[in-house]
């Protein structure tokens, strides 16, 4: 279009993308969460008062938290800070944050982690092992400003405390006069962090990390987690539960202590120096730009602004590299770089590719955007959380209604991302919706004098709150609104004053003010319970008679002869409405006179399979009639979920809501035919093309619905696909036809067989097969005739996460495509598994998937296969194979993968795929695009690959901080910048391709939302061409690889603790209570080493996986390095030496052992020293030889070998004097070094394998000069 300005082209959050490439080259602006490792507790340096000022604190020994440290550091973030004394742990949170102080819960019932809020994660005495005495503490400040500090002990090692106040803790609060944050200030005493609490001594340890919570304007909840251990990758969701990343503290003996660096998680470092009092950050290097590197040069000329993706392939086809991956480019002439290396994992480069010719391919669009179609199945004004938008509870069936006369109060009994409490109009609009805890319920509602009280059976609990504002009210003389209640209540109202519970075999009488109980009556089997206008209470007995309470007590019988009575109701005028069950499913009405007036809804009720009745009731529950005679039924059935609406008087149908949907939205999917047609919640539905609202068509299906896909026959006929139960498991798959909107015939079943059941008789083990069902006479039952098993280890099932069939019916899952191979005369598909096709597949194919997410995906032709990644693991891959030749196509990085690996990922970058669940579904788009193969996260995040390997684009918003909701959900509504659902969990989603090749997604988290996908039109392709890699150009790509490592690597830490080790040669036995340092080159030279010391000797130990374990040919010690297996220690004994040196200097040495000639030997290597004993070493490249000023045996060294060649492997244990090395630690020094191991070749005559901790520049083993070498700029940190 013309006069288009570029944002209009390419959407407003791909712009931001375009900034971001303009400032980093082809990098990202990244949002780089800080790493912190462990933290310094001070002791006090004088009398500490608790007034969230600081000036009586030394600030020295502070650490900077930010999930987003280069958009975010001062905007959002804390400085968090220590100290002790023999009573109190003291910690002093320094906030930055523009809306301070702005926590919308309420201390009376909320959770504090939804808004601004400071949680610790203390483990008062770590050498408690069975079990760890935890200590959650939440401390805040609510929107009343009244605070608390929370203690919970998960694992029961002491007792929990709502207010540790009450224990001698102290907390304030402070806001910056700028009012861009805010101070808090606590004291914990020690005894009340771990039973008998501690005495803090330097040198000391506690467990000790942090979550700082923020909210933002948008109601999005930012957490922030730091303080870890070195060594272990953080789950930075879970992080409350996962303590064995936790950090540590140690307490000095002194204050005053040199600022520690700040770590950020992609392995930076920054200085902090004091300034006035206070840490701060050198922020100088953050912005440094990150240029492509390599040799080989690919110039490409751009017609337009746009984004790009670029693959480079072989000589057999295969893609190298993915080297662009719709990273921003402007229009003009651009040349970029490869370094000649393979795709690089988060933090782990790739492989050096062969010589030889390679071509390149390119792609590129002006941006991909969403824009909303409709949703179904949820009656809120929009489908996502805003101001009068979602429904209910996710997790529950509506069970509970209620009234103040002007509003409605409508209740779920479950809920987790929607709401348990919603608060409507006459209408139905939603005015305000409310859940308690991290599952709340609402079994039962009353309203009584401006006060909802709410039965959460999930709690067992009977709170309260506000009805206009949906805010916690306290019962009288607490401070909680929630009142714990017991199991088994079956009803609820308010009368003058009271509150009546029907709850086992009585009725119990609350003063609805205090909750004090203030008298039982004697009732058999009570139901729902009812007060009239003038206070009278009426109840449901043994659901066959309604009962009147009189004002002795005693009762009346008012109605009787009910069948299934289930809710009640009364009227202004008296008249009594009993809700039914069976076989009525309708509610009748009663005068006083206990006579039946009239009866509402059709008898019998609506059917519970077919084209949709509204005018039918079904599972009635709760019923209430509002001021305007509107009676509203609460129908409990999630086939659908419905609260209908009914004219009192006439019986005529008025309204109905839906919804939600299940958690996450799963189980729904989009017609190809007509998009407005979507099915979900066992029911289809058609959106309105002005409103995007649904309509429910009918019911096909009454079991769980956990994913389903919606597909064609070669004749244009439609069926959906449903999987029954959650989206784990190996769930059976029925297959329904489409005979007409909302009618639909039960075609087909495939069920997985395996070798194993647990004891609920889920199938569990290995898949040996599939049980499968095709009608064949159009009667909808199953016949023996009809059904055939097979015996076939498909390596895995038709359906997980997602369900990976093709819209031409094409079922995936495992390592057959399993494809209909004929139909019966009725429209059946039959699947005969013995001429289904087993596909090629990756060797480690049994150990892919995971967690409900299958193994693989193939494309709508039958022609490809693609194969997930291995679930939980940092780095993996998608990997695409061509089914009939079985060539590898393409491999792309899977980092992170799923739920739990999605925990541990880092933010988003371009192309980076992280926390993948599965693949969502495949389709075929118009060329260029081809096969589309698109990929779900629990990350906020969508992404498309192609059948060709192109990374297409990502889709939906993922950080919290741009996520921006349209201000009105009409069609057409830009959903560019919002998540998938909420962002994390999302668990639900399908695709679906026109035949005009449009695409639409459905993706929600409490409605089935229909999305179009807009932009596939611009992709275009860009005119290609050669490469060759030379054999000269191999070095420079090691080169490469070996500055990514060490890159990805940063600077390790390891604390050095003194403790004299005696050897067994059980390397974890001897140095019990060291973390060990883990490291490998490859699978089979896994390395284990440990370090410590005492006064005299510094003790290293090693444990090293080697398949000829302990072989070396050398006859000179000084060559033990170069000829096969040593052991390998390096240290700069000098802490006053330039850190990032790239020679060694005076204090530095290397300590090497190997087996001489049969005898343990240890010898000292030093570039520069006092005490010289020199020799030359020479290479090819350094003839004129490299000078050691002193090579020196150490004859004191006590060395103890274990070699074992039956589990290859050797344990090396060494004491070595201190004054051998001129090493004199002391507690609190800090120096740098490393720790590695040689590997010889099996002849004992070459090293070949070099292997550090810290150091990855060690891929050269054909140069004895340069495997000599120190490298200090590559070490790591100890701390003694």
């Amino acid at each position: 279009m013309k006069g288009m300005t570029m944002i209009g082209r390419i959407g407003l959050s791909r712009f931001i993308g375009v900034l971001a490439f303009l400032s980093v080259s082809l990098g990202t602006l990244n949002a780089t969460e800080t790493e912190n490792i462990n933290i310094r507790i001070l002791p006090k340096p004088g009398n500490v008062v608790v007034d969230g000022k600081f000036d009586d604190w030394d600030l020295s020994g502070g650490i900077f938290v930010c999930s987003d440290v280069e958009n975010l550091r001062d905007k959002m973030g804390v400085w968090i800070h220590a100290m002790y004394d023999a009573d109190n742990l003291y910690v002093l949170a320094r906030w930055i944050d523009e809306t301070p102080m702005s926590n919308p819960g309420s201390v009376a019932g909320d959770h504090a982690w939804r808004g601004d809020s400071l949680q610790l994660r203390i483990i008062a005495k770590p050498e408690e092992k069975n079990p760890p005495p935890i200590c959650w503490v939440t401390a805040w400040s609510d929107r009343d400003g009244k605070d608390v500090i929370d203690l919970a002990f998960p694992k029961k090692t002491h007792e929990d405390l709502k207010d540790a106040k009450t224990k001698g803790a102290q907390q304030a609060f402070l806001k910056n006069a700028d009012g861009k944050g805010y101070v808090q200030e606590l004291s914990l005493p020690w005894k009340t962090l771990v039973a008998g609490g501690i005495t803090p001594k330097a040198d000391g340890q506690i467990v000790f990390s942090v979550e700082a919570n923020f909210n933002t304007s948008s109601n999005f909840r930012i957490t922030m987690k730091d303080i870890f251990r070195p060594g272990v990758t953080p789950d930075r969701v879970f992080t409350f539960q996962a303590f064995t990343c936790w950090g540590f503290g140690t307490f000095t003996a002194s204050g005053k202590v040199e600022p520690q660096k700040l770590i950020m998680a992609d392995r930076r470092e920054f200085d902090v120096a004091m300034k006035d009092g206070r840490p701060s950050v050198d922020w100088a290097t953050l912005f440094e730009a990150k240029k492509m590197e390599g040799f080989a040069k690919i110039n490409f000329d751009m017609p337009e602004d746009g984004f790009v993706s670029l693959n480079i392939k072989n000589s057999d086809g295969l893609v190298a590299r993915q080297l662009l991956t719709a990273n921003f480019m402007t229009a003009g002439k651009h040349e970029i770089l490869w370094d000649g290396l393979t795709n690089m994992s988060h933090f782990q480069p790739g492989e050096v590719v062969q010589p030889g010719a390679y071509t390149w391919e390119a792609i590129y669009h002006g941006g991909l955007g969403l824009r909303l179609v409709g949703w179904a199945d949820n009656s809120g004004k929009t489908p996502f959380d805003s101001p009068g938008g979602n429904w209910g509870g996710d997790h529950g069936k509506p069970s509970s209604v209620a009234t103040d006369g002007k509003q409605m109060f409508l209740g779920w009994n479950g809920s987790e991302a929607g709401k348990a409490v919603v608060c409507t109009d006459l209408d139905g609009k939603v005015k305000w919706r409310h859940k308690h805890g991290g599952f709340g319920g609402a079994i039962h509602i009353a309203e009584g004098n401006g006060i909802v009280y709410v039965n959460d059976g999930h709690e067992k609990a009977l709170y309260r709150i506000d009805a206009k504002k949906g805010d916690y009210s306290s019962w009288k003389g607490q401070d909680t609104a929630v009142l714990p209640i017991g199991e088994g209540m079956l009803g609820l109202d308010f009368a003058k004053g009271k509150l009546y519970l029907s709850q086992g075999q009585n009725i119990r009488v609350l003063d609805a003010e205090t909750g004090k109980e203030l008298n039982t009556i004697a009732i058999a089997e009570p139901g729902d319970i009812e007060a009239s206008s003038d206070g009278t209470i009426y109840v449901i007995s043994a659901g066959k008679q309604v009962l009147r309470l009189k004002d002795d007590g005693k009762t009346e019988s008012v109605v009787s002869g009910l069948e299934n009575a289930r809710g009640l109701a009364i009227g202004k005028d008296g008249e009594i409405y009993v809700g039914l069950l069976d076989p009525d499913n309708q509610v009748q009405v009663f005068g006083q006179d206990g006579k039946l007036m009239r009866s509402i809804g059709k008898k019998g009720g609506r059917p519970l399979l077919g084209p949709w009745d509204p005018s039918g009731m079904r599972f009635i529950t709760a019923l209430k009639v509002d001021s305007k005679g509107k009676l509203w039924v609460a129908e409990k059935d999630d086939k659908p979920k419905r609260i209908s609406c009914w004219d009192s008087q006439t019986g005529a149908f008025i309204n109905e809501f839906f919804g939600p949907t299940p958690y996450g939205a799963t189980g729904g999917a989009i017609s190809s035919l007509d998009p407005m047609v979507m099915v979900g919640s066992g029911c289809e539905w058609r959106l309105d093309k002005e409103t995007g609202k649904a309509a429910c068509i009918g019911v096909f299906h009454r079991k769980e619905m956990a994913n389903s896909r919606i597909g064609l026959s070669p004749e244009g006929r439609q069926y959906v696909a449903v999987a029954e139960g959650w989206i784990h498991g190996y769930n059976p798959v029925s297959i329904y036809e489409r005979i007409a909107p909302g009618s639909y015939k039960l075609r087909a079943r495939l069920e997985a067989l395996s070798d194993k059941k647990n004891e609920k008789g889920w199938l569990v083990g290995n898949i040996t097969g599939a049980r499968i069902w095709s009608d064949a006479n159009d009667d909808q039952q199953e016949q023996p005739e009809e059904i055939k098993e097979y015996n076939v280890a498909l390596g895995g099932w038709i359906t997980g996460w997602y369900m990976p069939m093709t819209q031409s019916m094409i079922f995936y899952g495992g390592v057959y495509r399993i494809a209909p191979t004929s139909w019966t005369k009725c429209g059946a598909p039959i699947y005969d598994l013995a001429q289904e096709k087993l596909m090629p597949a990756p060797e480690d194919i049994r150990s892919r998937g995971g967690m409900g997410s299958q193994r693989s995906c193939g494309s709508q032709d039958g022609k490809l296969i693609v194969y997930n990644g291995h679930y939980g693991k940092n780095n993996s891959d998608f990997v695409c194979y061509d089914i009939e030749s079985g060539k590898l196509k393409w491999s792309y990085p899977n980092n992170y993968v799923g739920v739990h690996g999605g925990h541990r990922a880092p933010p988003q970058q371009t192309g980076m795929i992280r926390g993948a669940y599965d693949i969502v579904g495949t389709g075929r788009l118009p060329d260029p695009i081809g096969d589309i193969f698109v990929i779900g996260t629990d990350k906020g995040e969508w992404h498309i690959m192609t059948g060709e390997g192109f990374y297409l684009s990502r889709l939906f918003e993922a950080d919290p901080m741009k996520i921006k909701w349209p201000e009105s959900a009409v069609p057409g509504a830009i959903m560019d910048n919002c998540p998938p659902g909420m962002g994390a969990e999302d668990f639900g989603g399908s695709i679906a391709v026109t035949k005009e090749g449009q695409l639409y997604l459905q993706a929600g988290k409490t409605a089935y939302i229909d999305l179009k996908v807009v932009g596939l039109e611009t992709v275009k392709k860009i005119k290609g061409g050669g490469l060759e890699v030379k054999d000269t150009d191999i070095a420079l790509a090691k080169n490469f690889r070996e500055k990514l490592l060490q890159a990805s690597i940063g600077t390790g830490i390891c604390t050095v603790k003194k403790q004299t080790i005696s050897f067994t040669g059980d390397l974890r036995k001897d140095f019990s209570g060291i973390d060990t340092l883990k490291f490998e080159k490859n699978k089979a030279a896994k390395v284990e080493a440990a370090i410590s010391y005492d006064d005299n000797n510094l003790y290293l130990g090693w444990q090293v996986g080697d398949d000829t374990p302990w072989v070396n040919g050398a006859s000179d010690p000084a060559q033990m390095y170069a000829m096969g297996d040593t052991v390998d220690f390096q240290i700069g004994t000098d802490p006053k030496a330039e850190p990032k040196r790239n020679e060694a200097v005076l204090g530095d040495l290397r300590l090497s052992i190997g087996n001489l000639q049969g005898k343990p030997t240890a010898v000292v290597f030093r570039r520069i020293a006092e005490d010289k004993q020199p020799r030359k070493f020479f290479s090819g490249v350094i003839r004129e030889g490299y000078e050691m000023q002193s090579v020196k045996v150490l004859e004191d060294a006590k060395i103890e070998v274990k070699a074992d060649a039956k589990k290859k492997q050797y344990i090396l244990e060494a004491a070595i004097p201190l004054k051998s090395l001129g090493l004199n630690p002391r507690n609190g020094l800090k120096l740098q070094g490393d720790i590695g191991v040689t590997h010889g070749d099996s002849a004992g005559q070459d090293t070949v394998l070099r292997s550090y901790w810290n150091n990855q520049k060690t891929g050269l083993v054909a140069d004895e000069v340069f495997e000599l070498k120190m490298e200090p700029a590559n070490w790591g940190v100890f701390n003694f």
